[in-house]
């Protein structure tokens, strides 16, 4: 599936820092770079090629946090299990796709590897701030659950690994909760270039060459979609009706604050979980009298400047542009001369 995408992206990008480094070597360029390389992997579906797979078979488990029964989810959750059909997930599916997923996960390692070889023997490495991060993480069963659209951790958890030779400390792992944003703002601190206006992100450069310095663990994270009884609910790379969407769309956000965490659903009552005590995520306090103050606060600072009716209505205008704008490219569309064809074969799943 994806693989063999990400191969072509392995293989452009080491031929692109090759020509780099002869350039540098031959003195013919003392420009900066900046590389940014996009990886599907290790994004469903689940499919992995039969020699990484069979290295994990026998070797995966069952979820470490169970499902939690059907009638007693969050009614959110609930929706978005039914919805999704993932309510009753075998046993063999379960384990068959984790084995899969982590056959996937090692060979996104090996693709990242061959990269950073590249920029090694080309002398780009010592003198490079190289960031590995991720837009989402994977469920992979645990709470029932599969793919993001959530915020458990397995979901909106992602890596934060960054290099740069002689000015972060190597091997040093820092316990801080940051946003992605907070990324951008430390590429741009990095390289000598100011932030961009009217940007919430804070540079990490400080904290992470003096870890004793004070870091506010704060971060956000939001999903939202569009109203199914407005305009086309309709996802062509889906298939068909876009399983995302429902009535009066989907405004939800997440605030992690220190230990705390609270998940608002619009519609819905909010859910309120302590990372310190229970990591797993399994026990709801949003009925607990003894957290009503820190449920009060975090409902305040989650909702600050982020209005959900607002949000729905500039989607129902979103929507409305889109549609004009399917119609008119389907009558003007230009010749489709680039395109990366996915072969259907790649996308299978045998018996075995």
């Amino acid at each position: 599936a994806y693989e063999v995408h990400d191969e072509e992206v392995e293989a452009a990008t080491i031929s692109y820092i090759d020509n780099i480094g002869k350039e540098i070597r031959s003195g013919s360029t003392t420009n900066p770079i900046s590389l940014s390389v996009g990886l599907m992997l290790p994004h469903q579906p689940f499919v992995a090629r039969q020699a990484d797979y069979d290295k994990y078979v026998g070797k995966v488990g069952m979820p470490k946090v169970p499902e939690e029964p059907i009638e007693t989810c969050h009614p959110y959750i609930r929706w978005w299990r039914e919805r999704t059909g993932i309510v009753s997930v075998t046993e063999e599916e379960i384990i068959r796709s984790r084995t899969a997923y982590w056959a996937l996960c090692e060979r996104t390692d090996a693709l990242v590897g061959s990269i950073l070889k590249a920029l090694e023997s080309n002398g780009i490495l010592e003198n490079a701030i190289v960031i590995y991060t991720s837009d989402h993480g994977e469920q992979a069963g645990e709470h029932g659950l599969w793919w993001k659209q959530t915020f458990y951790e397995n979901s909106v958890k992602v890596p934060a690994i960054i290099s740069w030779p002689g000015h972060i400390q190597e091997n040093v792992t820092r316990d801080i909760v940051l946003n992605q944003f907070d990324l951008i703002s430390t590429i741009l601190e990095a390289s000598g270039a100011p932030d961009l206006p009217r940007s919430n992100g804070r540079s990490l450069l400080s904290t992470l060459q003096h870890p004793n310095e004070n870091w506010e663990n704060i971060a956000f994270s939001e999903y939202c979609m569009s109203d199914s009884e407005h305009g086309r609910a309709y996802s062509p790379n889906l298939g068909g009706d876009d399983i995302h969407a429902k009535p009066g769309g989907v405004q939800n956000r997440m605030i992690r604050s220190g230990p705390w965490k609270l998940n608002y659903y619009h519609g819905y009552q909010p859910q309120l979980f302590n990372l310190q005590d229970d990591p797993a995520e399994r026990l709801d306090r949003n009925n607990d009298p003894s957290c009503k103050g820190i449920k009060s606060e975090l409902l305040d600072r989650v909702l600050e400047n982020w209005d959900p009716d607002l949000i729905r209505t500039k989607m129902h205008t979103l929507k409305e542009e889109q549609i004009i704008s399917e119609d008119w490219a389907s009558n003007t569309a230009p010749k489709d001369e680039l395109r990366w064809e996915l072969d259907p074969n790649m996308d299978q799943l045998t018996e075995s």
